[in-house]
């Protein structure tokens, strides 16, 4: 329940903030034991929005990189966690910005290494939907606009709060209900363009929880 993902919660940053005393007084082996800790999240958060195995691994080192040189600026007002995201998140956004070919693909230009990089990303968004076919929910994915990636990835991934969602973001708490509401209705579209209208969608939505 909530309390018990509090208290989780409260525990790790606790844990956290030991380690970042660690890395301020000069402890590598601390900052070691924080990378190694968060590395499968903040490589996973990459791979979905980015759908480049390369790219995201030098993302993830590059995200880190960032976290040991601005180490200092965090203010601990916020979970660390929340704050790494954020670092993810916006490094992401950069680097779509640097680069045009991380736009997403047609569906006939779709890879197969695009399919296998999003795996994981995809795997947890059966807690939101009831799917018939994985292999379609990898291509949906694939497709949807980045900016509904990043948020879907944050929620049904990363289980964040709306709350932390906002923080993350930088925005209010009904822009991301927005955003995770579009989110999914495209991915609704996007299932409903590969069936007729006489057919069924190949999922369906579960209510929020």
């Amino acid at each position: 329940g909530t309390e018990t993902r509090d208290c989780v919660s409260l525990t790790a940053d606790s844990e956290d903030l030991e380690l970042i005393t660690a890395i301020r007084a000069g402890s590598r082996d601390a900052f070691a034991m924080l990378v190694t800790k968060y590395q499968t999240k903040v490589r996973t958060y990459c791979y979905s929005v980015l759908l480049d195995r390369n790219a995201a691994e030098d993302a993830a080192q590059e995200v880190f990189l960032k976290v040991h040189q601005r180490l200092n600026s965090f203010r601990e007002e916020s979970l660390f966690s929340t704050w790494l995201y954020r670092m993810a998140v916006n490094h992401c956004r950069d680097v779509f910005r640097r680069n045009k070919r991380f736009r997403a693909a047609s569906w006939e230009q779709m890879s197969v290494s695009k399919q296998d990089a999003v795996s994981m990303a995809t795997e947890s968004l059966s807690q939101e939907f009831v799917f018939e076919s994985r292999d379609l929910i990898k291509k949906l994915f694939v497709h949807l606009l980045p900016e509904h990636r990043e948020v879907l990835c944050l929620r049904d991934v990363h289980d964040l709060s709306y709350e932390q969602i906002a923080e993350t973001m930088n925005c209010s708490l009904d822009s991301v209900k927005g955003r995770i509401k579009r989110a999914r209705a495209e991915l609704l579209s996007l299932s409903r363009q590969l069936f007729s209208s006489d057919d069924k969608s190949p999922f369906m939505q579960r209510g929020e929880k």
